[in-house]
């Protein structure tokens, strides 16, 4: 029994790790289209805008075009800062959990203006394990891009909530739902394999026209 237990959780070690790879992969390519679609067409328009300048008649023809550019590396500026930020969140580093669930939550609200309601308790004691924060807020950023791919939602209410033991993460959306069927489409695996590898876990609760809850628990310790 010792021999077939061990091949069964070297079984699943393997399978979670190919599973990571490939969710890894899936994001290097969503953020490669972030950088081709934002980052690239902004570079594109200030190559075009400096051209014209250069062909400007008047100083005042050319002055207001720098003012254009302007705002156009101003929005390059804060696509390439959340970018970063999706890459590797260095607010977690710098002050924690619970200010950059916060400042995402923020961010979010105000990109897509969808009202958004942040509730946090319990962060306040000993900071939690780098992994345990650094996976909160992974799937934090899926739930939140289903809702704002997927959902067509007026309003997110986000929790949370940490005790001696556990972490819970709860997002709930008031969008179109979904059938059980079709949760696949919505990048679920990996929040799973990001949880499942801490020892934690992910469940999902939808129904069409009336909305969707995704609820992440992660153990504090002995993952």
């Amino acid at each position: 029994m010792d021999a077939s237990e061990r091949r069964q959780q070297e079984e699943l070690r393997t399978r979670l790790i190919e599973q990571v790879m490939t969710a890894q992969e899936e994001e290097r390519a969503r953020i490669a289209r972030e950088l081709h679609d934002e980052t690239g067409q902004s570079l594109t328009a200030l190559l075009v805008g400096l051209r014209t300048i250069e062909e400007s008649t008047t100083m005042a023809q050319a002055a207001e075009l720098a003012q254009r550019l302007r705002g156009i590396v101003t929005q390059t500026l804060d696509a390439v800062g959340r970018i970063s930020r999706g890459l590797h969140p260095s607010i977690l580093d710098d002050v924690g959990l619970a200010a950059a669930v916060t400042r995402h939550v923020q961010d979010f609200a105000h990109l897509h203006g969808i009202a958004l309601d942040l509730r946090i308790d319990g962060l306040d004691a000993e900071p939690l394990p780098p992994l345990v924060q650094t996976t909160v807020y992974r799937v934090l950023q899926e739930a939140l891009t289903n809702v704002a791919r997927h959902a067509g939602a007026r309003s997110v209410n986000v929790r949370l909530v940490r005790d001696e033991t556990m972490v819970e993460l709860r997002v709930q959306d008031d969008g179109t739902g979904f059938e059980p069927g079709d949760g696949r489409r919505l990048g679920l695996r990996g929040m799973r394999e990001r949880a499942a590898l801490l020892g934690g876990s992910v469940e999902v609760e939808s129904q069409a026209g009336v909305g969707t809850v995704i609820t992440a628990h992660l153990p504090v310790r002995g993952a």
